[in-house]
């Protein structure tokens, strides 16, 4: 199993290079969040990180066979999984917790909040 630590820091440079290069300046996304990621757990043998981005707040996971599933069932609520792949964190599952970021203050004032999605 990887290294969560890791894991998030490489997702975390990841997503700013990301955030850097194709959502500077996005009308839809909010200047005051940085990139963070907030959370980071095991599920099962699956590691799953809930990152903080200017453009939306999403759930990466990364199992340990490569397979993404079509779409994960969170709150009781049915959401696609997209497959990404990303120069340092290659290919992995991304769902999307928040897509409409505008209205969030910074990622660090609700971390538990953004957290508990997990």
């Amino acid at each position: 199993m990887a290294d969560l630590r890791r894991l998030a820091e490489t997702a975390r440079r990841d997503f700013a290079d990301l955030n850097r290069t194709s959502f500077r300046g996005d009308p839809a996304g909010n200047p005051r969040l940085s990139v963070k990621v907030v959370a980071a757990e095991w599920a099962v043998d699956t590691a799953a990180l809930v990152i903080v981005t200017p453009s939306a707040i999403d759930g990466p996971l990364v199992p340990p066979d490569g397979v993404i599933p079509r779409e994960l069932t969170l709150a009781e609520q049915a959401r696609p999984v997209y497959a990404v792949e990303l120069p340092s964190l290659g290919r992995f599952g991304s769902v999307h917790l928040v897509a409409n970021v505008t209205t969030i203050g910074s990622a660090g004032r609700h971390p538990d909040r953004a957290a508990n999605t997990l």
